[in-house]
């Protein structure tokens, strides 16, 4: 990051307020640049986040129709369930 910390320094040994300030300009200069590629890294990750969950939905109705041919009796029990399970929750009390 601050590879120019070879700071100048006056002649008491004290580095001056304006040596301070380029410093200060450079370290800014270098944080925004941080930045931007932690943006764009972010950006790239959450796209190839959302490219397999977008790939793992669509195989989800292929995938539930072979669960429902495979094990029908369990397909049957589990939707009876879930509807038991909503109508209590939506039923008047």
């Amino acid at each position: 990051m601050a590879a120019t910390q070879s700071s100048k320094q006056s002649a008491n040994g004290e580095v001056t307020v304006h040596e301070l300030s380029e410093q200060i300009d450079q370290l800014k200069t270098e944080i925004g640049e941080l930045t931007a590629n932690i943006g764009r890294y972010s950006r790239q990750q959450g796209e190839h986040q959302l490219e397999a969950v977008q790939s793992a939905v669509k195989a989800l109705p292929d995938e539930a129709a072979n669960v429902v041919r495979e094990r029908p009796v369990a397909a049957l029990g589990l939707a009876l369930g879930l509807g038991v399970i909503v109508g209590m929750m939506t039923g008047r009390r």
